[in-house]
Order: structure tokens, then sequence, then C-alpha cells
């Protein structure tokens, strides 16, 4: 095999690794079986990653970043955030057909830490990985639409993590995709229900208004005096047409 970059060389390790994966399972994978599929010496391996945890973790990046794909392909570069997520939803069914072997593998990859002590810290790593990725995707989404959410979004993206893991792994034992799809734009909804009009400063065009101050009158009313103190000034905007007097208009 010719001389690669270490990074290319990385990436088309871990990628030899995930078909192995694919075939066999996450078991399968080891250094020496890494090296004679990619027909390389086990010192090239060796040159690459440290160890075979190392490999493992390389193999969850490069799962996080072959399903981020068909997401980011599906949306729109601006529109109304309700456009934008469920766009987004299609493009997850979209990517859950196209690539469901590296989905079970991100499956095994996070179940495996609940099984062995050994695994725990890869499993660990890779939902760190798919956190990672989701908040980046919930980020872009908002920013496309000039939105924020009312909660962190890193807790956000925790509950659209557990949601799309749970309606994917139906999908891998139903394959029903009709109820799939409508799964995941039901998702889109509850993101959706969690955003807010991004704040405008001033330097975005905002109007700053000025507090008028009140200014005392009195008015004679017989011997006696009242002091009337007028209400400061209010901006406001153009009153709504529903609550118009009949037959009237904003001047």
């Amino acid at each position: 095999m010719k001389r690669l970059p270490l990074a290319q060389r990385r990436a088309h390790l871990a990628d030899v690794a995930l078909q192995i994966a694919a075939r066999s399972g996450i078991d399968a994978v080891t250094v020496r079986a890494v090296a004679r599929e990619a027909g390389v010496s086990l010192g090239t391996v060796h040159y690459c990653f440290d160890d075979k945890d190392e490999l493992l973790h390389e193999m969850g990046r490069a799962l996080v970043g072959v399903a981020v794909d068909p997401v980011r392909g599906s949306m729109p570069d601006s529109g109304d955030f309700r456009s934008v997520v469920h766009a987004a939803a299609d493009g997850l069914m979209v990517g859950l057909r196209t690539m469901e072997g590296r989905r079970v593998l991100s499956f095994e990859l996070s179940t495996a830490g609940a099984r062995s002590a050994a695994m725990n810290d890869v499993a660990r790593v890779h939902i760190a990985q798919v956190d990672d990725m989701a908040v980046g995707v919930l980020t872009e989404l908002a920013e496309r639409a000039g939105v924020t959410y009312r909660i962190d979004v890193s807790l956000l993206a925790r509950i659209v993590v557990a949601f799309i893991d749970g309606i994917e792994l139906r999908w891998l034992v139903e394959r029903d995709d009709d109820a799939t799809l409508a799964a995941f734009h039901e998702l889109a909804d509850v993101v959706a229900s969690y955003s807010q009009p991004a704040p405008v400063s001033a330097a975005d065009g905002a109007v700053a208004t000025t507090a008028v101050p009140a200014v005392a009158t009195t008015v004679a009313a017989g011997t006696d005096a009242t002091t009337v103190v007028p209400e400061p000034a209010v901006a406001r905007g153009p009153t709504p047409l529903g609550e118009r007097p009949a037959g009237s208009l904003d001047e």
C-alpha cells in the first residue's frame, strides 16, 4: 500500500475496521484483523493507533461523521424554523435507509459498555461524540432559521438523541418506513416547540426608547388642588388588526 499522510491512513484503517465489524461484529475487530484486511503490517496499525481502544474511538468518530451527512444535506440554507427542522427529519430517514449497517454498529458500540467494563470507556466516548454531533446540528438549525432554544442546547441534544435511537432501533426490527418517517416528523415538532425568536440587539436594528420623565401639573378644582402625573410615554407598534375598532386604521 502506498504511503499516506497519517490522518488519511487512520481514516482508511478505521474504515477497514468498520467493514470487519459490519460483517462479523465489534468483537471481531482486532489490530491483527485490521492489518490483515488492510494489507499492511501490524507495525503500521500500531503506528496509527496506540491500542485497540483508540482504533474503536476513531471508528466511532467515523460513524458519527457519516451519519450526519444526510441530515445536513437535506437542510435548506434558510427559512422558518419549522420548515428547516422538518427537512432535517427527512434527512434522518434517508440516512437510516442508506446506512443501516453503520447504525447497527453505533448501537453495538454504545451497548458494549453496558456489557463489558473493558468497553465502557469506548462506549462513553462514542456517546459523547454523538451528543457533540447533535449539539452541532441543533445549533446549525437554529442559526439558519434565526432562533434560539428555551433550554440549554446540550440538554435538548440529549433528548433528541434518545428519541432518534429509539425510533431507529425500532425501524431496524420492524422495517416500517411510514411509521418511522412519521415519528421523525413528530420529533421535529418537539424540537420546534423548544424554539423561540433570537433576541434582537440595538446593533441589529432595534430602536432604543428613552423614558420620558413625568411632569407634574396642578388642576384647580374649587379650593382643592389635584396633582396629575402623566405616565411615561411607551413606544407602541401598530395595533393588531383584531384589536382595532371597526372602520379604524392606525396612522
